[in-house]
């Protein structure tokens, strides 16, 4: 990896950002991580910013900040994202406001302040983490959260047609299960007189059929070393255990 280039990663405190983050700094990178919660961002050896994603403002100013701490940005890895299960039916509106304000708002409101950066590189490149619920359902619990998803391979797509005659790839990156992520204990908060929604199957399903985090970290690394002229537009990973 260029040891010049200057990336920013969102949900860098935690599972695929954190790791990215850490991989990045390994590889000589010049990288700033972003999250509500930045100590563990230091423990990477990155400069840590503070931001919560559903702060449109706050976006804009963090990555004004980053800009001008790294001299520019060359790419950005959104990795902020969340999922709190539950039907429509027993589902909370409070829960499905939350999902789209991080995974696709805050996705929006970091892409909109980086791509004037990312212009002016010459070569910048986008990384969204979407999911395999980008493009399905897998359970009815699941629904919201995979809308949010099938709304950031649009955006990603929306992006690749706005900026391809500006220098700059758009590539989102769809994981099955990732093991050691944090995504898996996010809590649902049900409706009063609603009944719960445990994700302990989602938890044993990533603990047995997962991706490993550095090799799904490793694909991340790998696209952000294609030369100039190459894109990844999707892509689609799982391990081998788990079923589409």
């Amino acid at each position: 990896m260029d040891s010049q280039q200057r990336v920013l990663v969102t949900g860098a405190s935690s599972g695929i950002g954190r790791a990215t983050t850490q991989r990045l700094v390994e590889q000589g990178a010049k990288v700033v991580g972003v999250a509500r919660r930045t100590e563990k961002i230091l423990a990477t050896g990155a400069l840590a910013l503070r931001l919560d994603v559903t702060d449109s403002d706050a976006c804009g100013q963090v990555v004004d900040t980053a800009a001008r701490e790294l001299g520019g940005l060359d790419a950005v890895v959104n990795a902020a994202g969340l999922t709190r299960p539950g039907s429509v039916r027993h589902g909370n509106p409070a829960d499905w406001a939350e999902m789209f304000a991080v995974n696709v708002t805050g996705l929006l409101a970091i892409c909109q302040a980086a791509i004037p950066y990312l212009v002016r590189s010459g070569h910048g490149q986008i990384i969204n983490i979407s999911s395999m619920s980008g493009h399905r359902v897998l359970s009815p619990r699941n629904t919201v959260y995979a809308a949010t998803k099938h709304a950031v391979e649009a955006i990603s797509k929306g992006l690749r047609k706005e900026l391809r005659d500006e220098g700059v790839r758009v590539t989102s990156v769809a994981p099955g299960y990732v093991r050691d992520t944090e995504i898996h204990h996010s809590p649902a908060s049900p409706r009063p007189g609603f009944p719960a929604v445990s994700t302990q199957a989602d938890r044993d399903a990533a603990a047995a059929t997962g991706l490993g985090l550095a090799e799904f970290t490793d694909l991340i690394i790998s696209i952000l070393q294609l030369p100039a002229g190459v894109q990844v537009q999707r892509l689609e990973v799982t391990s081998d255990l788990q079923a589409e």
